[in-house]
């Protein structure tokens, strides 16, 4: 358990230092922190629930060649292997290339909130432990999405697309990430400013988005209709803490939902906060019918955690209360990483920790 204490505690440094760097030795940090990251997830040995599964794809990619990678549920993720395999870097390769992926863009998401180093703490525990150690393709999907939605909240739309198209390469369910692109036309200046003259760009480019969206998910039909048969119809898999972690997701939506007003005078903010924040709710209700469906798509609503919890401490004046209020988020996530390891079913599959460049 050290290692993940060690990961989780290594953003403390920076939140309680007084001093704010800014500039190349602040990037240096941030690049360092990023590597100590990827070495963890990259050279992890036999930690995470899919391992083994993992290992499989490795050893039909190597037989198989480029055409067998392809051939994967997540070619982007086949491709990974291919690359691993051609420079003979094993399984390893595979899993810090994946890392990168992930660290990378979750450090261009935490850096563009307000504070940056509770966001990292925030993101610790299920993020960077759970999903990355544990669901390596759909872990990537994640990474990419993170960059994608900062890229929209820049008004890139064009760049937001194609992340979500990549991301999909990882994980079909990233397609879901599409519509977003709507929120945007509804944001800022082109609503509040201008709204007769912009509607009917606004409704043609909703039309396209939605159509975007439709054909999107009759592309992926099969492996949409497989998620669904083995989530929900079959719902063979159990996820005991689902519940938990749903609803730490949905409880900031649900609060962001009543306050909204508030909210987007304090923090003027992307209708896109309101599209996750009732996809959290959703996710809660699709639990009970499929815990790991349900599970397996509150991973991509985790930045919600993120973009609520940062700013709570900022809606105090006070840099007493806001210390106190930040140090009381960092504590409850400390919390959440120890009740996660002492009592969830599958941790023993994260325990102990091996990793071939440290043991």
């Amino acid at each position: 358990m050290t290692i993940y204490w060690l990961m989780f505690l290594t953003p403390l440094i920076p939140l309680c230092t007084p001093v704010r760097l800014t500039g190349k030795v602040n990037d240096l940090i941030w690049f360092a922190v990023g590597v100590f990251y990827v070495i963890l997830i990259g050279f992890r040995h036999e930690v995470g629930g899919d391992w083994d599964n993992y290992i499989a794809h490795y050893f039909s990619v190597e037989m198989g060649g480029l055409e067998s990678a392809l051939k994967l549920r997540s070619p982007g993720y086949g491709l990974l292997n291919w690359l691993s395999v051609t420079f003979g870097m094993g399984i390893y390769g595979v899993n810090v290339l994946a890392g990168s992926l992930i660290v990378s863009g979750l450090i261009v998401f935490c850096r563009n909130q307000p504070e940056p180093w509770l966001s990292w703490a925030i993101a610790t525990p299920y993020l960077l432990i759970v999903v990355a150690m544990g669901y390596s393709a759909q872990s990537v999907a994640v990474g990419l999405l993170l960059w994608g939605m900062i890229c929209l909240e820049k008004g890139r739309i064009i760049k937001f697309v194609l992340f979500v198209v990549l991301a999909a390469t990882f994980h079909k369910t990233a397609v879901a990430f599409l519509p977003l692109v709507v929120c945007r036309f509804f944001d800022g200046d082109l609503f509040s400013r201008n709204w007769i003259a912009n509607k009917k760009l606004i409704a043609t480019l909703s039309i396209l988005g939605l159509l975007a969206s439709l054909g999107a998910v009759a592309y992926f039909q099969q492996d949409l209709l497989k998620l669904v048969d083995y989530y929900i119809k079959r719902d063979q898999w159990k996820s005991s803490g689902a519940s938990v972690r749903i609803w730490m997701t949905a409880i900031p939506g649900l609060l962001l939902l009543g306050f909204w007003r508030f909210w987007n005078r304090r923090f003027p903010s992307s209708y896109v906060w309101i599209l996750l924040s009732l996809g959290s709710l959703a996710s809660a209700v699709l639990l009970e019918f499929s815990s790991t469906g349900a599970d397996r798509i509150a991973i991509y609503l985790f930045p919600l955690q993120i973009y609520f919890w940062v700013r709570v401490p900022l809606l105090f004046d006070d840099g007493a209360l806001r210390s106190f209020f930040a140090l009381g988020i960092y504590t409850f996530y400390g919390f959440s990483l120890w009740g996660w390891l002492n009592y969830a079913d599958h941790a023993y599959l994260w325990l102990p920790y091996k990793n071939v460049l440290l043991n």
